[in-house]
């Protein structure tokens, strides 16, 4: 799991928890490749998060949240 912050547009603050899944990416050269995908998001206080692009976060509410956190996916 990976932890990182992120922010709205109001300046508030959010710690969000990501779990990394292995998602199977073999070729038909390397058939047991894999590699991390982005499994659940959420919020320290448990509202679910989608990941939008790399350092942009949507809540489930509609809020944005932007990082630049090394650790955000």
């Amino acid at each position: 799991m990976h932890t990182f912050t992120a922010s709205d547009e109001d300046g508030r603050s959010y710690v969000l928890h990501a779990e990394r899944d292995d998602v199977g990416v073999g070729t038909t050269h390397a058939p047991t490749g894999e590699g991390d995908g982005i499994g659940k998001m959420t919020t320290e206080d448990g509202r679910c998060a989608t990941r939008v692009a790399k350092g942009e976060y949507r809540l489930l509410d509609g809020t944005l949240l932007h990082s630049s956190d090394a650790n955000a996916p």
